[in-house]
Formats: structure tokens, C-alpha cells, sequence
């Protein structure tokens, strides 16, 4: 088993990753053994290559060599460990799913004194281990006091429920069901974060926080959102535009954040360096842009220049926009080196009102 699970790790960041007889014989089969892999339930051979027989086993396999860890049945860490978490450090993924399967409810305790042992350099496996502690609270039915001092417990030691100051937290994706009232986050990050049905107060203080990328507050209450204290932040576009919503900050708060807006905008019709031409008017609302203060100013200066059209799609009732042919030039210059032209210039300078 110890030598199909190299194979899995060898090849991680494949989904169904394929062999030839010097990688099995490098994952510890012994040469005499190699012809008879071609004959293993878990094994097929085509041409010359060996593949797993299932899609899922190269996962389930990852999942088993990390519940052997988590577990303390085998303490040896390396790199291929650190690697295969942070394939799924957004708490997205079939490891992350098969883990669930494989460790038992009380094995949460394990999980929390694994995340402590990560190193501090590891960040991707770390909001790896913070989601695998997520999904195991999920099978607990508890109120969401309940379920945050239970997680920020594991990750901090007993003393969080003393201080409830977390250090260096660092999460991509997703957080739950949470009640940060009244809690202290210092150094940590949130890469491309949706505080998903989470309570904030005027006692929730993030210092020396980064928020870049995408930032959501679905299903949570902007009030509470709003009083939360920021010191010292490091706001990355878009992260910083829907801060400035949820805290009510003027829409004409400068330059840099209405380029930033518009980049987050027009990156809708943008996509691996080509126009999309047309979009519905329920996705214009949606993401990031749909939390900011700019979302329907942007709108509206666009469609008063020109640069777009409302539209009727097949089978969406509410329509949608068109974005001008004629603005294609523009728009990759914006795009590319954030030059603003043509008909993105005037559309730049009706949102600075000049």
C-alpha cells in the first residue's frame, strides 16, 4: 500500500496520473515484482504506461497518506505532504472529501494538533488543515459561539478562550458559520475570502491584516460588518473596493479605487486575454462587484458612453449587456497596462465627476 501511495503523491497534482516501469520500480516495488503490477486489482496497463483503475483511488490514496499523519500512525513530514495540501487550500477538493470518509468525528482533537505542528511557512497547508477542521465541525450540531470557540480553540490553543486573539491565520476561500465578535486577528491573511454567515462587532479588530482578492459577506450582516475595527490593513484590489462598501465610504474616494473598480468591472468581459462579448445583468451584480459601492455607477456611466448595450439572450428573462467592438482597443489597453483611452477615459472620468 506504502508504494501505491508514492505513486499517488509522486504525480499530486494530476487527476489521474499515468507510469512508466522506472516510476513504479522508484515508488519501492521491487523489480521482480514489476510484471506482476500489471496483473494488480488496483493497476491497468495501457501500451506501456500504468494507470490507476479508478479515477478516484489517486485521491483516496492522498487522503489515506494524510490520514496516517493526522492520525500520528506515521510522524514523517515532508515536502510532498506540504504540496499536496496546498492543492486544496481553498477547502475545495476530493482529498479534503475522502478525508471526511476516513477519519472518524473524534478524530478532531488529532486535526487540531496536526494544524499546530504545520510550520508557519507553510500557509497553503495551513488553510488546508483550518477548512479540514471546518467540514469536521459541520458533523457536530452545535450553535455558532459553540462552533467558533471550538475552531479557533484547536488552531490557538485553550488560552483563545481567555484572550481570543488569533495570530497568523492565514485562509483562502471559505468561513462559516462563525461569530467573530469581540475577537483580535493579528498578522493574518484572507486570500479570496466569503465570510459566509459570519457575525462582526465594534470588538472584532483585524491588525496588520491583508484581505486581497475576491472578499464576500454573503449571508452575513453588513451592520455588524461595518463597526469592525481595521488597523493598519493591506486592502489588494477587489478586496479593498468591498471594504469601502461595507464601511460606507464615499464612492468618489479616489483615483486609484475607480481604476480599481474599473478593472474589476470590465475583467467581466475579459477573459484569458480575449472579449466576452455579452453578459447577463444578474452576473454584472454578482462577485465582488456586486458588494461595492461602484457597481451601478460603473453601469450607468458605461451604458451613457456607449461602451455598452442592453441586450435580449435567448432564455435569460432579464437580458443583459453587450460590450462595443468599438471599445475592444480600449479595453485591452486597460486590461494590459492599465491604460485608460477612447471611450474608458470618459467612462474613468464621469465616476470622478469631472
Amino acid at each position: 500500500m506504502a508504494a501505491f501511495e508514492a505513486l499517488a503523491l509522486y504525480k499530486s497534482n494530476e487527476i489521474m496520473p499515468s507510469f512508466d516501469a522506472d516510476e513504479i520500480e522508484m515508488a519501492g516495488f521491487e523489480a521482480s515484482d514489476i510484471l506482476l503490477v500489471r496483473d494488480h486489482p488496483l493497476m491497468v496497463i495501457s501500451g506501456e504506461k500504468y494507470q490507476f483503475v479508478y479515477d478516484f483511488l489517486p485521491q483516496y490514496l492522498k487522503a489515506f497518506y494524510l490520514a496516517k499523519r493526522i492520525r500520528r500512525v506515521e510522524m514523517t513530514y515532508g515536502n510532498e505532504m506540504w504540496e499536496l495540501m496546498a492543492q486544496e487550500a481553498n477547502g475545495k477538493g476530493h482529498v479534503l472529501d475522502h478525508l471526511g470518509a476516513l477519519l472518524d468525528a473524534d478524530a478532531i482533537d488529532d486535526i487540531g494538533s496536526f494544524y499546530r505542528k504545520i510550520p508557519r511557512d507553510k500557509l497553503e497547508a495551513r488553510s488546508f488543515a483550518f477548512h479540514l477542521i471546518q467540514s469536521f465541525l459541520d458533523r457536530i450540531s452545535t450553535g455558532i459561539k459553540d462552533r467558533t470557540l471550538t475552531l479557533f480553540s484547536l488552531i490557538e490553543g485553550k488560552d483563545f478562550r481567555n484572550k481570543r486573539v488569533v495570530k497568523s491565520l492565514y485562509v483562502v476561500g471559505r468561513l462559516d458559520r462563525l461569530d467573530l465578535s469581540d475577537i483580535i486577528f493579528e498578522g493574518c491573511t484572507f486570500m479570496d475570502v466569503n465570510f459566509s454567515k459570519c457575525d462582526a462587532n465594534a470588538g472584532t479588530v483585524f491588525n496588520r491584516c491583508k484581505f486581497a482578492g475576491e472578499l464576500d459577506f454573503s449571508g452575513s450582516d453588513e451592520q455588524g460588518w461595518s463597526d469592525v475595527s481595521l488597523v493598519d490593513p493591506v486592502l489588494v484590489p477587489p478586496a479593498n473596493l468591498v471594504w469601502s462598501s461595507i464601511r460606507q465610504a464615499a464612492a468618489d474616494s479616489g483615483s486609484d479605487e475607480v481604476e480599481d473598480a474599473m478593472r474589476l468591472a470590465l475583467g467581466k468581459f475579459w477573459r484569458h486575454g480575449r472579449l466576452k462579448a455579452t453578459l447577463s445583468k444578474k452576473d454584472w451584480h454578482r462577485g465582488s462587484l456586486g458588494h461595492t459601492v461602484y457597481c451601478k455607477s460603473i453601469l450607468a456611466a458605461m451604458l451613457k458612453v456607449g461602451v455598452l448595450e442592453g441586450i435580449h439572450i435567448s432564455g435569460v428573462a432579464e437580458g443583459g449587456y453587450n460590450f462595443s467592438r468599438k471599445a475592444l482597443p480600449d479595453l485591452q489597453r486597460f486590461m494590459d497596462n492599465r491604460q485608460l483611452t477612447g471611450q474608458l477615459r470618459e467612462v474613468y472620468e464621469r465616476l470622478l465627476g469631472r
